[in-house]
């Protein structure tokens, strides 16, 4: 218990002047290994998944007769959600991260890497778009993500290496972590999908990534 709120504790001593948690050197897309090396960039995606892990463990820590620290976590996690909802939203669908240079990744603005799966699929898992958000990315993962191989990572893929990116650029187009299906973050889009009770495009996704 203590260790687990320990990680925690540091993660949330781990933010952006803006209250957003910084990247680092990548998050669960460690090919995003640039991004934020001078710790400045930000990861939307990452401030989704802790504003879960705040939510969860607030319960852990309830059962624990801690309940100074489920009060802590549970606005924290609150916190965070208003921190994406302002920062991340892009319109018609959340961002990726913000680079140490300002560069925003996965913005309808970008001509490469305009559009990341995890970001919408955990904004859905987590319940951090409001309502009104939640057909209008779905309706993106579909346009965007969703082929007839399984769910993109991001689209499209970049063409030539980004240098405040990091790796991911550096594979060929399509290939692994540049825009290629990656099975862990294509499950998620699943789950996002059964989530808002899309029953045949989950089954779907699932079918056209399976071995044939």
């Amino acid at each position: 218990y203590e260790h687990c709120c320990q990680a925690i504790s540091f993660s949330l001593a781990q933010l952006s002047p803006r209250g957003l948690p910084l990247i680092g050197d990548g998050d669960w897309n460690d090919g995003m290994n640039a991004v934020g090396v001078e710790g400045k960039g930000e990861s939307i995606w990452l401030a989704q998944f802790l504003s879960g892990i705040l939510k969860e463990f607030a319960v852990v820590a309830e059962k624990s007769n801690d309940s100074e620290r489920k009060e802590q976590y549970l606005h924290a996690a609150e916190r965070l959600k208003t921190r994406i909802n302002t920062y991340g939203w892009d319109g018609d669908w959340y961002i990726r991260a913000v680079c140490d240079n300002g560069a925003i990744l996965g913005s309808k603005n970008c001509a490469e890497g305009k559009i990341f799966l995890n970001p919408q699929s955990w904004a859905i898992l987590n319940d951090i778009a409001p309502p009104d958000r939640r057909e209008k990315i779905f309706c993106a993962m579909e346009t965007y993500l969703f082929r007839e191989y399984g769910p993109l990572l991001f689209y499209p893929a970049y063409k030539t290496p980004q240098t405040e990116i990091g790796y991911l650029s550096r594979y060929a187009p399509g290939l692994r972590e540049n825009g290629g299906v990656y099975t862990h973050a294509a499950t998620w889009g699943i789950l996002a999908a059964c989530k808002l009770g899309k029953k045949k495009q989950a089954y779907t996704a699932y079918k056209n990534f399976l071995p044939p």
